[in-house]
């Protein structure tokens, strides 16, 4: 069984781009400025014939190279004592993990997903500690009365529920081709995102282990055209949740090791289970030098 993923809420950041770094998959190459604008334009329904649409919404949109630079910002400002690395980060985006409409992941990983994918593809192009600590997504709007607690609700085209007084993001809808209706995301009749009714179904592997499933038949991905070489297969997180993801290794679902890189010469060198190793040059992006958990701001 994986060691445990040991996510937590990190409020600040460091700067710049990113060197000799992988190259995209599952996802379009391009810089982590162009993450900016991560969505198809038009309606949330345009992008109903993406066969990978699924892989790319649970990895917020980002490129590798962009979720390198978000996992790189959020550490190098984070409180020295938490466990999370770097390479923490990037085996919980290879897992999907971090856009994820999985409620339950969130007291089991300590990543509150109130922040989700609105907040890493902010911190993929913040420049500064200050700038990352500004994408933390406010409340949405909304009153919430004590009978609404944990309920979900629409607001616009994102997926809410009430957190004590406040209303806070669960999912974009929109990021997975579905439009918000009545407490949960819909696309093509498949509805998910909410799993207080038992009638709608969690993420699942198909029988034949090729596929990742919302809706069987309806909103699914085939994990080999989204990760070349990849299978699906389950995970446990804290040894006690099964979730399911495409995965390149023969270990099942990576994203719960707690696994530190290198620091070298003024650079991370990170070797996560998900993929193969990346260098992040520290020095040459305005850091302070590098540690076993990433860089230093």
């Amino acid at each position: 069984m994986p060691r445990y993923l040991w996510l937590l809420l990190l409020t600040a950041c460091g700067s710049a781009d990113t060197t000799d770094l992988l190259s995209a998959s599952g996802a379009d190459a391009g810089s982590a400025r162009d993450a900016q604008t991560p969505r198809d334009a038009g309606n949330a329904r345009d992008a109903g014939s993406d066969d990978t649409l699924l892989g790319r919404a649970l990895a917020c949109h980002l490129t590798e190279e962009a979720q390198v630079e978000a996992a790189v910002r959020v550490i190098a400002c984070s409180d020295p004592d938490l466990r999370a690395t770097v390479v923490s980060y990037i085996e919980a985006f290879d897992s999907g993990l971090l856009g994820s409409f999985e409620p339950y992941l969130e007291g089991l990983t300590g990543f509150p997903l109130r922040q989700g994918c609105e907040f890493w593809r902010c911190a993929a192009v913040a420049d500064s500690c200050d700038s990352l600590a500004a994408c933390v997504p406010a409340p949405l709007a909304g009153v919430c009365r004590e009978e609404d607690r944990f309920r979900a609700r629409c607001v616009g085209d994102k997926l809410a529920r009430c957190e004590a007084d406040e209303v806070r993001l669960v999912v974009d809808c929109a990021d997975f081709g579905a439009a918000c209706i009545d407490g949960q995301c819909e696309r093509d009749g498949c509805r998910f995102g909410d799993f207080a009714d038992g009638g709608v179904e969690r993420l699942s592997c198909s029988d034949d282990g090729e596929r990742l499933v919302v809706c069987d038949g309806v909103f699914d991905m085939k994990c080999d055209a989204f990760r070349p070489g990849s299978s699906c297969a389950d995970f446990y997180v804290s040894g006690e949740i099964p979730v399911s993801w495409c995965s390149p290794t023969g270990e099942g679902v990576a994203g719960a090791y707690d696994t530190p890189g290198v620091c070298g010469h003024g650079s991370f060198l990170f070797y996560p289970a998900t993929r193969g190793g990346g260098e992040f040059s520290c020095s040459m992006n305005d850091y302070r030098g590098c540690n076993e958990r990433g860089c230093r701001p």
